[in-house]
């Protein structure tokens, strides 16, 4: 039978100093951390303010439309001549 592998020596592991592999996995790990948690705090933010937003009723201000006066004088004749109207039955009414 053939042993294709490399034993684990225990005893070289135990002595390997792993110190910065430590400190860059407690960087990366606090880091998705406070990602994670700013994350949540800004999707709820947005909530709340959709929330806000649907809950503002439209005020509605006046206003006033002017109106403009044609004196009689400058009507011409064709303005006051009788426009033909439809009927719902489709046909013209010259009344």
């Amino acid at each position: 039978m053939e042993n294709n592998y490399t034993p684990i020596d225990i005893n070289k592991l135990e002595k390997k100093d792993n110190g910065i592999n430590t400190i860059l996995l407690l960087i990366v790990t606090f880091t998705a951390l406070v990602l994670a948690i700013m994350l949540f705090m800004l999707i709820q933010k947005k909530l709340f303010q959709n929330k806000d937003q649907i809950e503002q009723k439209p005020t509605v201000t006046p206003s006033v439309i002017p109106t403009t006066v044609i004196p009689e004088e400058e009507l011409s004749p064709i303005e006051t001549t009788l426009t033909p109207e439809a009927s719902p039955t489709g046909s013209i009414n010259l009344e």
